[in-house]
Order: structure tokens, then sequence, then C-alpha cells
């Protein structure tokens, strides 16, 4: 059996590169569909008497254009999944510190109901906390809901992480039979713009600070008494 340090540095995350994977393999498929919907009415054209009605020409050459898009979609997400783990590698090697000073540390926790839960950690006060991973770029800022800006233009996510977060703790809760749980979304590779560090019961945190506020959180401590005053005002460490 594996120690909890080893358990923790070689916890498998082969869904995830299967994923990732799967998503490549469907990509080229799309890529060879593409090109056998481009290539059939060139080749039948230099065979004699074996020319197709324009109206197939014109359905193989709309069909390639569809495969291709889905190439490229597929592509994209497999891009994404990637960016997705080495985002969720460089929280873990931050974790490596809390993992030091005895926190338990669980890595990717499969959960039926809803999926994948890339960290639940317990503090040696017995605190539960789960953390979900983002690797998206850019500055982070909430107004009415979580944006996210890059250079002059402003993105809104495709989820709403805030709502995803608390399926999450409930799901956790029911599974693991906690009382109460503290969700944190940790951005690897993006910048905040969120003071108070908290939305809805979720706090939010920068790769760099994920620490600091999670040792905060545990020693539920008064934002007087931490050292960053800018990072955790009093209503994140006062509970």
């Amino acid at each position: 059996m594996l120690s909890g340090k080893k358990y923790f540095m070689n916890q498998s995350r082969s869904n995830l590169h299967r994923l990732a994977f799967q998503r490549r393999v469907k990509a080229v498929g799309f890529v060879g569909a593409a090109l056998i919907c481009l290539s059939l009415p060139i080749l039948l054209l230099v065979i004699p008497n074996t020319a197709l009605p324009g109206w197939v020409s014109f359905v193989l050459l709309v069909s390639a254009g569809i495969f291709a898009f889905q190439a490229k979609k597929s592509f994209r997400e497999a891009k994404n999944v990637d960016q997705g783990i080495a985002g969720e590698d460089a929280i873990a090697e931050v974790l490596k510190i809390l993992e030091n000073r005895g926190w338990k540390i669980e890595r990717n926790l499969q959960i039926r109901s809803i999926g994948d839960i890339d960290f639940l950690l317990t503090s040696p006060r017995a605190k539960t906390y789960i953390l979900d991973a983002k690797s998206h770029r850019g500055l982070i800022f909430y107004q009415q809901k979580l944006q996210r800006r890059m250079g002059k233009k402003v993105h809104a996510f495709e989820k709403d992480f805030i709502a995803q977060m608390m399926k999450q703790v409930y799901a956790v809760k029911d599974f693991k039979k906690l009382t109460w749980i503290t969700p944190l979304l940790v951005f690897s590779r993006a910048r905040l713009n969120i003071p108070d560090r908290r939305i809805e019961g979720v706090y939010l945190a920068e790769v760099s600070e994920v620490i600091y506020l999670l040792e905060c959180l545990d020693r539920a401590m008064f934002a007087e008494t931490c050292p960053q005053k800018k990072l955790i005002r009093k209503s994140t460490c006062s509970e």
C-alpha cells in the first residue's frame, strides 16, 4: 500500500491523459474523413465514366468542411485537457508544502455523480477543503459573474465555476459523509482582481497564494493577524 506522500505524488491521472488521447484520435479521424470527402471527387474525375453528379460533389465538399471544423475543435479540446493537467501539476507541486506539514491530500477523486475532484485536502485540525484547478490565462474579475480580461478583450467563461464548485461540495459531503467542506477555486496561470477572494461561499486564489489562504482559513484567523492584508480581508478569514 502506498504511503500518503507516495499516493499524492503518484496518483494516477490516466483518466485525463486518456481523455486527451481520445480527443486527438477523434480529431485525426475527422481529418481523415475530410480528406476522403475532398479527394473522392478528384479521384473519380480521372477515371473514365465515373464522374459524380454535381450535387454529390457539393455534399462531399460541405461534409469536408464540417469534418475539418470538428477536427479543429477536437484538437483544441485535447490541448485544453493538456493545459488542465499542467495546471493541476503546478498546484500539486505547491501543495507538497502542506503535505510536509501534516495535511492529507487526495488527487483526482472520482465521484460518480459529479465526476473528478481535483484535490481533496484534510488539515491536521480535521478541516476539509476541495480545490478545483483552473489553467486559464488573463486577469480574472467578478462583475455579476466571473470573467477574464485578455489584453483589451473581456471573455465570459462558458461554465459557471461557482455553481460547479458548490455541486462538488454537496457531492463530496455526501460521498465522504462530512458535515462541512470549504471550496477553493485555484488559478494556476491567471491573476485575480477580486479583493475579498470570496464569491458566494467559494474562495479564490492564485497558485502563489493558495498555501497562505488555506492556512489562514484553517486557523480561522482574522485578517488583522495575517501579514498580507491586501490578499485576505477580515470578511474572508473571520469564520
